[in-house]
């Protein structure tokens, strides 16, 4: 199965702590947003993989949605759509469907694309408790979020504690080292890929890391993201 943007834009707030943009937002952000570039006149949301279209509704904090399940059982939301979705639940969908526009409905700063992902198999909640960070999920999936839009907005918010990257050292029983866990994604750094999006965030703050080099730990099987 091939995978796609879910749209053309700036990527705009990562994933992770943050201090609450406007009242009635989360100061745990669970997704990615992407906003249209100055002048963008396409601001079409795709889903980024074939499935089936779980729910599409609105409510006041995510404005209009669209839910969607793929076929490897992994599910993607797109929130704060211009208006009702262009797909109905149960429909099916390709890579690159269109589902909607980028738009400001429910709780919103401006128009913007927040995009979530759920791991194959995870419960799908009201909360979005089981979305884990979208970048190295599209990774994984052969897509570059960051590269596949501009340059991000890398200003700092108005209290950088609340955003920054909580890391730990993990020995695991039976294992010859460490793992780097990320706290705020609650995955380890698996492979260099995922230590350069780490780097990037650390360096958003002028943090050093001495660590260059991981083991490319797919090589013992699927990741299995700690709870």
């Amino acid at each position: 199965m091939s995978w796609t943007l879910p749209a053309d834009g700036v990527l705009t707030s990562p994933y992770g702590p943050r201090s609450a943009p406007v009242a009635g937002g989360s100061t745990f952000h669970r997704g990615v947003d992407i906003a249209p570039r100055a002048g963008q006149q396409d601001r079409t949301v795709r889903s980024v993989g074939d499935g089936v279209v779980l729910s599409t509704a609105s409510s006041d904090v995510r404005g209009y949605y669209v839910r969607v399940r793929h076929d490897d059982q992994s599910t993607t939301h797109y929130q704060h759509l211009a208006g009702a979705a262009s797909v109905a639940a149960g429909q099916r969908v390709s890579t690159g469907t269109p589902v909607g526009v980028m738009g400001a409905t429910g709780v919103a700063t401006g128009v913007h694309l927040h995009f979530e992902t759920f791991p194959p198999g995870a419960a799908v909640d009201g909360y979005s408790t089981n979305a884990v960070d979208p970048e190295p999920f599209m990774l994984d999936r052969g897509v570059s979020l960051e590269a596949g839009t501009a340059p991000p907005i890398t200003e700092p918010p108005t209290d950088p504690e609340d955003d920054m990257t909580q890391l730990m050292l993990v020995r695991e029983e039976g294992t010859p080292g460490v793992f780097i866990t990320d706290l705020v994604s609650r995955r380890h750094v698996i492979s260099n890929t995922h230590l350069a999006i780490l780097q990037r965030r650390l360096d958003r703050w002028g943090i050093d890391s001495a660590i260059v080099d991981v083991a490319d730990l797919r090589a013992y099987g699927p990741e299995i993201p700690f709870a």
